[in-house]
């Protein structure tokens, strides 16, 4: 992220004059460089974060990946919009925090039908469903 951030910035401004498109180059470089961190298996901060809560880290990763994926996709077609309407961010975060709530309740549906759990088990659990340890 350091190495490519200066890059990006001026190759943004250098192709365009726009420093507006400069300031989109260097969201994209964050963002990117924030996905990449939280999808590899071997950042720092993955490592860390799955050996301090004592989880297996392939299984701190496998949990990692769909919530990243969800907010990769999502910023990804923000950054095409913005790319190809220049539509000001000051309307592109609003859309982007409204898809990801419905995208959270389409896929929290989904992925409960496809594992059978039945969608309002946290209104119906009770201390008795609790397991002791």
């Amino acid at each position: 992220m350091a190495i490519m951030t200066p890059l990006a910035i001026q190759l943004g401004y250098m192709i365009t004059n726009d420093v507006h498109f400069s300031v989109g180059m260097c969201g994209a470089v964050l963002s990117g460089a924030i996905f990449g961190d939280h999808c590899s298996p071997v950042s720092d901060t993955t490592v860390m974060a799955s050996l301090f809560s004592g989880a297996d880290h392939i299984d701190h990763i496998g949990t990692q990946i769909p919530y990243t994926c969800t907010v990769g996709a999502v910023i990804a077609v923000l950054y095409v919009l913005y790319g190809f309407f220049r539509i000001s961010p000051v309307i592109m975060i609003p859309l982007g925090l409204v898809a990801l709530y419905f995208l959270q309740i389409i896929l929290h549906n989904i992925f409960m039908k496809k594992y059978g759990i039945d969608p309002n088990y946290s209104k119906t659990m009770t201390e008795d469903h609790v397991v002791a340890k």
